[in-house]
């Protein structure tokens, strides 16, 4: 133990390149087998590096020279082992992969009305916008529509303009739908933002549900987006997807608690308030229910408490049903949640045979076509 302490610094610097570089593709060797070659290996250039560089340089006996010779060869192989480790990796979903406002949409907002979004050094769970489709989802997406068909849709379904808002789970349906609406002739167009819902401003969870963080940052970054969304597409419908209304709010640095009669009528007039802004033009709002997650590979290291975020999806729901209710003549509900979740959580981890959700929320691309051939068909023929 006391020499894995002395060379701890650099078991941690020479891990992560020999991890990415053996790799079952380049080792044909069993998973443990070749977890013992990779501590092999990571120890044994630990060892190395402490003796030729760390112990010099510590005991101030280090000769350039030779550290040199023996390290610089070893940086440049770690540097090449990660740029081909690197080379021809799939890039990450684009639900993962969030971008900030472009130059183009930063002029156009300029032009049409002198508005910006605000403008903050970037952090983890900030909001940004929902970026394109990586080629490899485009072209996934692609073929799965051009292999399910047209859908039987009304003939003035292509005269239709379809704005697409939400979160990431919402981005994660945009290749689907775009690959759709691209090969039935009707225009569509997204404006998600990562991490935030679309009414609820900032939020919190007094349940141990899962939530983001900086949500406060959410609506001076939404009453950018969607304005200047909704100027670029022109919607005739607008699809709302988003999760984060089920959660608690905050307002004024108090904490609204969900499923209460306060928090209802709150959250009640922030919906108000959002449908109005949506509709201002005509269009009608299509609410597409959500599901509770599926079982996925990261439920080990979740740190929330499950079953009451899955009540949270029950509740959210139901509270889009409430709004429509109260909406009947702009607001239509499509229940993708039913097809996902048919007998509410805990949901099953394939839906007709296919792995919709291999993260436990994201659609694949494929899955993506699935869901948005649901929902077209419930937006246009009901």
């Amino acid at each position: 133990m006391v020499w894995i302490g002395r060379i701890s610094y650099g078991l941690y610097l020479w891990h992560w390149p020999i991890d990415v570089w053996l790799v079952p593709s380049r080792v044909a060797l069993g998973d443990t087998a070749l977890n013992l070659l990779r501590l092999v290996v990571t120890f044994a250039a630990a060892t190395v590096s402490y003796h030729v560089v760390e112990r010099p340089i510590r005991e101030r006996s280090f000769r350039p020279v030779v550290a040199a010779l023996v390290f610089s060869p070893a940086v440049a192989i770690v540097a090449v082992v990660v740029v081909l480790s690197a080379h021809g990796a799939t890039p990450p979903p684009s639900y993962l992969g969030g971008t900030a406002p472009s130059p183009e949409d930063l002029a156009a907002a300029a032009a049409a009305d002198g508005t910006a979004p605000p403008q903050f050094v970037w952090g983890f769970g900030d909001p940004l916008l929902c970026g394109d489709p990586q080629p490899a989802e485009t072209a996934e997406a692609v073929a799965a529509a051009a292999q399910d068909g047209a859908l039987p849709l009304p003939a003035d379904a292509s005269q239709q303009r379809v704005l697409l808002i939400g979160d990431s789970t919402a981005c994660s349906l945009w290749p689907g739908l775009k690959a759709i609406g691209d090969a039935q002739a009707i225009t569509t167009g997204q404006g998600s933002v990562f991490g935030c819902g679309i009414a609820i401003d900032e939020f919190t969870s007094t349940r141990n549900e899962a939530v983001t963080p900086n949500s406060s940052r959410c609506r001076p970054f939404l009453d950018w987006a969607i304005p200047h969304a909704l100027t670029r597409v022109r919607p005739t419908v607008v699809i709302w997807m988003s999760v984060w209304e089920k959660s608690d709010l905050v307002d004024g640095g108090r904490t609204i608690v969900a499923d209460t009669p306060e928090w209802e009528a709150e959250i009640m007039k922030r919906m108000d308030a959002t449908l109005a802004e949506l509709t201002a033009n005509g269009a009608r709002v299509v609410m597409v229910t959500e599901a509770a997650p599926a079982p996925n590979p990261a439920q080990s290291t979740e740190t929330f408490d499950r079953s009451a975020d899955d009540a949270g999806y029950t509740r959210l729901n139901a509270l889009l049903r409430r709004f429509a209710a109260r909406h009947t003549d702009k607001v239509t509900i499509v229940d993708l949640a039913s097809q996902l979740c048919p007998n509410g959580p805990p949901c099953p981890e394939k839906v007709d045979g296919l792995h919709a959700r291999p993260d436990g929320r994201h659609f694949t691309p494929t899955a993506a076509v699935w869901a948005a051939r649901f929902v077209l068909s419930e937006t246009f023929t009901r």
